[in-house]
């Protein structure tokens, strides 16, 4: 199985989100992303806690059932992301290196 076909299984899941990751988070601001259908993360790294939000957001270069039409060139960001990734899994993975 290529690289491409397995990127395929996993049903575009990170092509249909971007994050960001902030340190503060109101109780109010939390309900916004999730009304808005957004996923929110939370871990402690440090004491500190650590909020990644996951916006929906379907990249343009996704063919739903073919997969990304720029694979061979894709950035790097989605070349890291995969059956780990926080999106996928619902694990922060922030705190680990």
């Amino acid at each position: 199985m290529t690289d491409k076909e397995k990127c395929i299984l996993c049903k575009h899941s990170c092509c249909k989100f971007c994050g960001f990751t902030t340190s503060e988070m109101s109780g109010r601001s939390l309900e916004f992303y999730i009304a808005r259908g957004c996923k929110v993360l939370r871990c402690d790294q440090d004491g500190i806690s650590l909020y990644r939000v996951y916006i929906p957001n379907v990249c343009v270069h996704l063919i739903e059932g073919e997969g990304c039409s720029i694979y061979e060139r894709r950035p790097l960001a989605c070349i890291e992301a995969g059956p780990e990734d926080p999106i996928i899994s619902d694990v922060c993975k922030l705190k680990e290196g």
